[in-house]
């Protein structure tokens, strides 16, 4: 549990998609070069996600403890 941040880098398209907590399926595409993204871990809601490049995308996290 705690807040996960991710950069990524990538040079084409590329996307994040996840379920709101409203149960609502969300997509956030990548910017070309690098995107930030932040959000908070809870076990008792977890984050449904998924990625989706069209060529390489590289991702770099860590947690930070809430």
């Amino acid at each position: 549990e705690g807040i996960r941040v991710y950069y990524t880098y990538t040079e084409q398209e590329a996307l994040f998609r996840y379920r709101d907590i409203d149960g609502t399926i969300k997509v956030d595409y990548d910017d070309k070069g690098w995107t930030c993204r932040m959000f908070k871990i809870q076990k008792e809601n977890p984050l449904w996600h998924s990625v989706w490049t069209e060529g390489n995308r590289y991702a770099f996290g860590f947690m930070i403890d809430a």
